[in-house]
């Protein structure tokens, strides 16, 4: 018996032993993973802090007056939401920091005891007209890092330097009366019609510019407000997302924008535009729009002196004709099929910039934009813009292929678009990169 114990014994102890064992190679797993995770939540918190800090050094950029030094940024950000308040503090580390070494400059920074607290940590600069920003986040022991390069524009002329470019076939118009008042340029080695009094500048370029869109942003979400049928003289004052808003004939809609420096943001899915909406208050205005009730025979922001700085619609309309649209702002198109500016006797008038992104096919039968003091800038560097009748063009054009026919009296593109503010703030990224960092 005493045998027979002593078996059972020892054999409980093994089995005890290997309980044990599995036991600890469990916990072990388990505390590996739990710190995998762990490791992964702050490196995933440090890149999208990281991203923040770009984002609020293009802001801090586009407001102060940076030049040709070197700015450092850093603190933290309140909240996780889309409006976040960064707690900022400036050094200026001109004349400290040498462009070529201002990577580990920063990161010596961001290692000050009196930094280290600190969740985003920027260096942003001017180089002529490029903007360079490198932006750390930190969460815990995770350093994350994005970098940012690319133009920087404080108004249309800077970047569109020219009446016209179109990187494939311009055709001119054969009437006599058809011109192109301003600089050309083309990709390609000739223009097809060619005459010299047709551009009567006599200035074409044979260049290769790589024009790039600006990304389109993706539609906040927000608080859903219904839908809204607008009374006269009403008011919307705070963020939201409708399922439409009606804008009938004879109405105005008013937008209050809050204070400088507020973004005030409303989604809609369907938008019916025949009156107007303009602005309160000092803050900027982004409309989202999914679709249009009927092609917007309305108005945005059109009043006197109106900053087209303050307004951008964004829209995903497949297609869409502005033939009675008045705005003063930017409007983008993400990637419609086709786009008319302007019929017969009708003409649209935008004193801002019109982004058209994808390969589409942008169409102006008549007045596309009437009036002197209308001035426009038609960003479409992939798409095909055939003009026709008598549509005229007050502004800069940037195409893949411009085809002109007809002319009548007035047709032609007229180049004038000195005073038209901040709305290319910044229009072509040239470069932008993401590093995960250390």
């Amino acid at each position: 018996m005493k045998g027979r114990s002593g078996v059972i014994l020892g054999v409980t102890l093994v089995m005890f032993l290997i309980m044990a064992v599995l036991g600890t190679t469990i916990m072990a797993i388990a505390m590996s993973k739990a710190r995998q995770t762990n490791d992964l939540e702050k490196r995933t918190q440090a890149y999208f802090f990281a991203r923040s800090g770009v984002d609020i050094a293009r802001d801090y950029v586009s407001k102060a007056s940076v030049g040709d030094k070197v700015h450092v940024l850093h603190g933290s950000l309140s909240s996780a939401n889309g409006n976040v308040d960064f707690s900022l503090a400036i050094f200026d580390k001109t004349g400290q920091w040498q462009p070529s070494n201002i990577r580990l400059s920063l990161n010596d920074f961001r290692n000050l005891e009196s930094i280290k607290t600190s969740e985003v940590v920027v260096a942003v600069w001017k180089e002529g007209q490029t903007t360079r920003i490198i932006s750390m986040g930190m969460a815990g022991d995770a350093v994350r890092v994005v970098t940012y390069e690319g133009t920087s524009a404080t108004s249309a002329q800077e970047v569109i330097n020219m009446a016209l470019y179109a990187s494939g076939q311009i055709t001119i118009g054969s009437s006599n009366n058809y011109a192109i008042t301003g600089k050309v340029g083309t990709g390609l080695s000739s223009i097809s019609n060619y005459e010299a009094k047709k551009i009567p500048d006599g200035a074409v370029y044979n260049l290769s510019l790589d024009y790039k869109l600006p990304p389109f942003p993706p539609f906040p979400s927000l608080s859903s407000r219904g839908s809204l049928t607008a009374s006269n003289n009403q008011t919307i004052g705070s963020d939201g997302y409708y399922s439409k808003i009606v804008v009938g004939n004879n109405t105005t809609l008013y937008i209050d924008t809050g204070a400088t420096d507020t973004v005030r943001k409303i989604v809609i899915d369907e938008l019916d535009l025949r009156g107007s909406i303009l602005l309160k208050g000092n803050g900027d205005l982004e409309l989202y729009v999914r679709r249009f009730t009927s092609d917007p025979s309305g108005s945005i922001n059109k009043e006197t002196n109106a900053d087209p700085a303050r307004v951008t619609l964004y829209t995903t309309v497949s297609s869409v004709s502005l033939e009675s649209f008045n705005m003063v702002g930017t409007i983008y198109i993400e990637s419609p099929s086709s786009v008319t500016l302007g019929s017969g006797n009708k003409g649209f008038e935008i004193h801002g910039l019109i982004i058209v992104g994808g390969s589409s096919t942008i169409n102006t039968t008549g007045n596309s934009v009437s009036g002197d003091i209308v001035k426009s800038v038609l960003y479409a560097p992939y798409s095909t813009v055939n003009m026709s009748g008598t549509s005229s063009f007050n502004g800069a054009i940037v195409a893949k292929t411009l085809n002109t026919s007809g002319g009548g009296g007035s047709g032609g593109i007229v180049y004038m678009i000195d005073g038209l503010g901040e709305t290319l703030e910044p229009i072509v990224v040239v470069n932008a990169s993401e590093l995960w960092g250390e």
